[in-house]
């Protein structure tokens, strides 16, 4: 009898699936090997083929169909053939199939979040003003963002109704109050929005058509020719910018902006309403959080440690922090790091050029930590001997008031808004000559009694940030605009006309 074909997949073998049905086979038909005594050789060889003969018989009688057995084996083969077909395809489909799944994650989130905002502003609505704040996008780790996120944990702390709409929210951002643009509700002249602007956002028509009182949270603009020959889209989005935050001075009820320098800002743009300066809110409990020890234990060597902190963007400067740490490690610590601890792309025009820089300075010792946790960027402070700052534009610094917070001695070069956030404390710079501004982070690393007045300088003036102190402030200027009688009409063309 052939053989059947091996196939893969079978549930059974060949050899099992026949051994079972012969043993049934003998069960039910009674049939059993005959039992016979082999007395003669001759008729013993005789009655052996007999044996042989009847047992094939037998199990020809009761042997499977070996067609259907063959086609059943070819079924579970290309059944198998499909599993395998169709597991390459769901692989090679996967980024199609996940994009899928994004969409109706989205798609939940939306619904959960009207939701939400039934409960917040529709249920909430005698709780007047509602308090919304707007910004452009809510970023992990940006100044901007954080002092959004902080203002809203305060007011929802005063117990007033309050959310925070966006274009983009961070996948890191688990927040609950925080909402896409698409969902903001219906707003009337009894609702106060806080209006976070850094940068062109789309939300010029917004704020021009509102009924609602808006206070402008100005954090300033980078002037674009900061980014020219490093980022065209960042240089048109700030060009964009300033033209848009000129334009909007008759929409904007009140200013509450974090500096003088952004203060000054405004009025020279043609601002006429009032405006007040309050800093950024700073939670200053999140930098009581343990510190990456790995970063602590492996710089902790004696050696000098100079940080900056910061994005790596053009207009803070980084070649000059560089140029200034070269000076100071080739005629008087040979042994000083240097960490720009900041977020950067490999590929960005900038980071390369100064990649670049460094080589051509021929210095070593300069550490791009890159993307880190917060904990690490709270390690990098605790390692810090000094801060350096060459900055040429910042609407408030906050790094600098981190460095006060770690008592870090900080040296920065004196422009825009870093004097008025020194307030009198660190060590102002007034020029960028490498050679002497490597002279004075040596007079404050060697001179312990000049070292010591820098802290204390810096320690008195990191009281005028403390949380509760603006806290206060910016409740009181909300109680302000609560209670000031602002009538909006608009006239066919969008404009505002006060009655």
């Amino acid at each position: 009898m052939r053989k059947p074909e091996k196939v893969r997949f079978e549930l059974r073998t060949n050899q099992n699936l026949s051994r079972q049905n012969l043993q049934r086979a003998y069960g039910s038909l009674g049939v059993k090997e005959p039992e016979i005594v082999n007395d003669v050789p001759v008729i013993g060889a005789l009655i052996r083929g007999l044996k042989c003969i009847v047992r094939k018989c037998i199990r020809w009688y009761v042997m499977p169909n070996w067609g259907k057995q063959r086609e059943y084996n070819q079924i579970v083969a290309n059944m198998a053939e499909d599993y395998d077909r169709m597991h390459t395809l769901l692989m090679e489909e996967n980024d199609i199939l996940r994009s899928h799944i994004e969409q109706l994650q989205i798609q939940v989130t939306q619904l959960n979040a009207k939701l939400g905002m039934r409960s917040i502003f529709e249920l909430n609505a005698d709780r007047a003003p509602r308090i919304i704040q707007l910004v452009s996008s809510l970023n992990f780790g940006d100044a901007v963002g954080n002092d959004a996120l902080a203002i809203k944990h305060m007011l929802e702390g005063a117990g007033y109704a309050t959310a925070i709409f966006t274009f983009a929210i961070h996948p890191k951002i688990k927040e609950e109050n925080v909402y896409t643009i698409d969902l903001l509700p219906e707003l009337t002249e009894e609702d106060i929005i806080i209006y976070h602007y850094a940068s062109e956002d789309g939300f010029q028509g917004l704020i021009e058509e509102t009924t609602a009182k808006v206070v402008l949270r100005y954090h300033n603009v980078t002037p674009p020719e900061f980014f020219h020959g490093y980022d065209e889209k960042a240089e048109t989005i700030t060009r964009k910018g300033l033209t848009e935050i000129k334009d909007m001075k008759d929409a904007i009820d009140y200013g509450m902006v974090v500096s003088e320098f952004n203060k000054k800002d405004l009025i020279a743009m043609g601002y006429q309403c009032p405006i007040s300066v309050i800093p950024i809110l700073i939670p200053f409990k999140d930098y009581e959080r343990q510190p990456d020890e790995d970063v602590i234990s492996r710089y902790s060597d004696g050696k000098t440690n100079i940080v900056f902190v910061g994005r790596i963007v053009p207009n803070k400067k980084f070649e000059d922090v560089i140029a200034c740490f070269t000076a100071y490690k080739e005629k008087y610590d040979p042994t000083a790091r240097l960490f720009l601890v900041g977020n950067y792309q490999e590929t960005d025009t900038y980071y390369q050029y100064l990649q670049e820089y460094i080589k051509k300075c021929g210095v070593k010792d300069v550490i791009f930590p890159g993307h880190i946790a917060f904990n690490a960027i709270l390690a990098y402070y605790k390692i810090a001997d000094l801060f350096l700052c060459m900055s040429e534009h910042e609407g408030f610094c906050v790094p600098l008031v981190e460095a006060m917070f770690f008592e870090t001695p900080i040296v920065a070069y004196a422009s825009t808004a870093i004097p008025g956030t020194l307030g009198g404390s660190g060590v102002l710079v007034e020029t960028k000559e490498p050679e002497m501004v490597a002279e004075t982070m040596n007079q404050v690393m060697q001179d312990t009694e000049y070292r010591s007045e820098i802290l204390k300088k810096q320690n008195e003036r990191l009281k005028d940030f403390a949380y509760e102190s603006i806290r206060g402030q910016i409740l009181d200027e909300i109680e302000k605009v609560q209670q000031s009688k602002i009538d909006k009409v608009r006239n066919q063309n969008g404009e505002e006309k006060a009655d």
